[in-house]
């Protein structure tokens, strides 16, 4: 997991829907309100891949939000 700030991301979800991966995976977006960063995972019968779908980044959105911190 990539730190945040010092210490780990407290990431959130934000939605989750079907994926066409397998029968039982989701596609999970997880965002950490601390620093703005947004993940999409593939999660599979309770198991997280992360970043499968979409690596961890730092949207100009969210580093404007989030007082400019640097990926």
């Amino acid at each position: 997991m990539s730190k945040c700030n010092g210490g780990l991301h407290f990431l959130r979800v934000i939605s989750s829907r079907s994926s066409s991966e397998a029968p039982d995976a989701q596609e999970v977006v997880r965002w950490c309100a601390a620093c703005g960063a947004v993940v999409i995972d593939l999660d599979i019968d309770g198991r997280t891949a992360p970043g499968a779908i979409f690596k961890m980044a730092f949207p100009q959105a969210t580093k404007t939000l989030y007082g400019g911190l640097k990926a």
